[in-house]
């Protein structure tokens, strides 16, 4: 993402107005979970306001409230989607080839993302944001492993554990 900001391409100024949003949607959906993870290692200690996790998981729910509900990004994205070029340059980002089973979701998600005109488009909305976000996240950590940073383990179990399922709130 950082990397289109800083390209003069317009299929990159494309993605980077895109996935901006899905960046939001995700990570809004995503924050208070993780904090109330790291709260739970620390057990007590992260509950009480001597650490600083009690204070972070009071405001987690916050960025949603201010950057707009799930329901209000996704449908910005579907907007995004529909404008001139972001779908193009979705498309252009996803990889086939790389992985069987991430194929499989990203077919699965050009199959949403051909209808994005019609009334399923709206009420996949938050699917398809999720599934955006998780695809990309798949991908990039495909290319960490390939450099050598991660281990192959990790990106198998990434993508078993994230792939194909609706797991934030809404999604059926």
């Amino acid at each position: 993402m950082a990397k289109s900001f800083e390209t003069s391409t317009e299929t990159e100024k494309n993605f980077s107005r895109l996935i901006v949003p899905v960046s939001k949607f995700h990570i809004c959906k995503k924050q208070p979970q993780f904090v109330y993870e790291c709260m739970e290692i620390l057990g007590g200690n992260g509950y009480t306001e001597d650490w600083p996790l009690a204070r972070m998981f009071r405001a987690s729910p916050l960025n949603s409230i201010w950057e707009g509900s799930g329901n209000v990004i996704a449908l910005d994205v579907l907007r995004g989607l529909k404008g001139e070029g972001c779908l193009s340059a979705l498309e252009e980002e996803l990889e086939i080839g790389v992985d069987s089973q991430l194929d499989r979701a990203i077919k699965n998600l050009k199959k949403l993302l051909k209808n994005l005109k019609d009334e399923q488009a709206q009420r996949n909305a938050r699917k398809i944001c999720n599934d955006i976000a998780v695809i990309i996240q798949c991908q990039e950590i495909v290319k960490a492993v390939d450099k050598g940073w991660v281990d192959e383990k990790v990106v198998i179990r990434f993508m078993e554990t994230r792939l194909g399922r609706g797991n934030i709130y809404g999604i059926l």
